[in-house]
């Protein structure tokens, strides 16, 4: 709880280190813009935006502490917040390169990097959790954060080897400005949303409150991962169709993308639907409350298939329309959580649900924001959801009964337990998308290929090599299909009836 307390404490301020310039670089990157000239200008900002970040954190605990002579629920909360204060600023840097790397749609260049640090940083919590002590236990914790940004970051500047550094224009200064300000709202608000539960949790009721909460949300959030990754190449795919005017295919590209979202997403949340009790006793031994992983389960099934929305408005160089959804996301999250966290505001009694009004309100605003991020997407690119997705609740339907009858035959204690079930759901539901005609011979063909861990070495392996040559941005072409920049390959999403030629 403390460490979740200190994490969305800092994150808050954490939007000072971004304010929507990392979507100009991605943007502008993207768009084939010199490459050099792009990341000269990406540093001078991102520099100058940690100098305002930790400044105004340090000078408002200063402030908090000592000026106003308040404090803290502990002096572990302190030290964490400073201590995490120093992962942020490594995170930050290491953005520098990463961004980059996505706006090439050199996406194992930015993934690697961030996957050897969470290992590193994943041995350092088991060491700390067996070996640990009550007293220093979130302190030791958050510098397993900074142990693993660090070697994030040196991952990251290995990688950037090589690659252009030029002095920027004033033309481009003023590019990254004019999406730079729009999306700066946009990255407040949503740093703002994602951190405002743990931070209203503190204050109205305890750690061990927010601990019970986030415990749960990091289950979900694994389930969000995915859409954050296919996130990250949709939206530069998107982009470089915008700059083309090819909005037909900007429609083919949403809602495949939307169909293999949803139908990667359903067997695990479904699972989490149908024995949420059971995956909060074996995964958490009851230290969270079933209802909560339950209403943020229903909240990660919305955020993933709001994903390639999200991605267009970004691509469509909108930034207007996403400073709006986020100045809307916000408003809602913190009137919504002001509504249901505490027991009274102002000397208005209020519901006082603690973590299961915080999981509430983030549920809800994320209803709120799917409608209009949808009509957006029809007004701006002619975007509409496909009502053949809904055929695929019969199987998510299926796999529920079958889940809860083996329960009910063999209750499952053990965590090998619950894969196994989770093994034969999946089994069933494929099984029924199969009968349904949802899915067919190529689709499993391709989530084969996504999964191939042959393949997949084999492309990380091409990329590190640079099998398309040094990076220069004038040697690049522009991606087709959601390819990746600079190869002959089509788009990441198998092709289906009725897709759009190739000309």
């Amino acid at each position: 709880g403390i460490l979740a307390f200190g994490l969305g404490f800092v994150r808050l301020y954490g939007l000072l280190t971004n304010l929507g310039f990392n979507r100009s670089h991605l943007k502008r990157v993207s768009e084939g813009k010199d490459l050099g000239q792009c990341i000269g200008l990406f540093i001078m900002f991102k520099f100058g935006l940690l100098v305002l970040f930790n400044g105004a954190l340090v000078l408002s605990m200063y402030t908090w502490t000592d000026v106003m002579g308040r404090g803290f629920q502990t002096q572990e909360h302190v030290t964490v917040i400073y201590v995490l204060l120093l992962y942020i600023n490594l995170v930050a840097i290491s953005q520098i390169f990463t961004v980059t790397f996505n706006g090439l749609l050199e996406i194992a260049k930015s993934q690697i990097p961030r996957i050897v640090g969470n290992v590193i940083r994943l041995v350092a919590t088991i060491f700390v959790a067996l070996t640990g002590t009550r007293d220093n236990a979130a302190v030791l914790l958050a510098w397993t954060f900074v142990l693993g940004g660090a070697v994030e970051l040196a991952g990251a500047l290995w990688l950037f080897r090589g690659y252009p550094v030029a002095r920027p224009t004033r033309q481009l200064f003023w590019s990254y400005m004019k999406f730079g300000i729009p999306s700066m709202v946009l990255t407040s608000m949503i740093m703002i949303t994602v951190n405002i539960d743990k931070v209203m949790l503190q204050a109205f009721w305890s750690a061990a409150d927010v601990g019970r909460y986030a415990a749960a949300q990091r289950i979900v959030l694994i389930v969000g991962f995915v859409s954050t990754a296919i996130s990250s190449v949709v939206m530069p795919s998107i982009s470089g169709l915008h700059s083309r005017g090819e909005h037909r295919r900007i429609q083919d590209l949403v809602n495949r993308t939307e169909r293999y979202l949803l139908l990667g997403a359903i067997p695990p949340i479904v699972l989490f639907l149908t024995l949420p009790d059971r995956v909060v006793y074996i995964l958490l031994y009851n230290r969270s409350d079933p209802d909560i992983l339950l209403v943020l389960a229903l909240w990660m099934l919305i955020v993933v298939v709001n994903t390639p929305y999200r991605a267009l408005l970004q691509g469509a160089d909108r930034p207007d329309i996403m400073a709006r959804v986020g100045v809307l996301q916000a408003t809602a999250s913190i009137g919504l959580n002001l509504l249901f966290i505490p027991v009274a505001i102002l000397g208005v009694t209020v519901f006082g649900w603690r973590g299961l009004g915080a999981a509430v309100a983030t549920l809800l605003t994320q209803l709120v924001i799917s409608g209009y991020l949808r009509y957006q997407g029809y007004r701006i690119a002619g975007v509409r959801s496909n009502p053949r997705h809904v055929l695929v609740l019969p199987a998510a339907v299926g796999m529920a009964v079958t889940l809860m009858l083996i329960d009910g035959l063999v209750p499952a204690t053990r965590w090998y337990h619950l894969a196994a079930f989770g093994l034969l759901g999946l089994a069933v539901y494929a099984g029924l998308l199969f009968l349904l005609r949802q899915i067919d011979h190529e689709d499993i063909a391709f989530f084969m290929r996504t999964v191939h861990p042959g393949a997949m070495a084999r492309y990380i392996q091409g990329e590190l090599r640079g099998d398309d040559g040094p990076v220069r941005r004038r040697e690049r072409r522009p991606p087709r299909h959601g390819g990746r920049a600079g190869s002959n390959r089509g788009g990441f999403l198998p092709a289906h009836k009725g897709r759009i030629p190739r000309r």
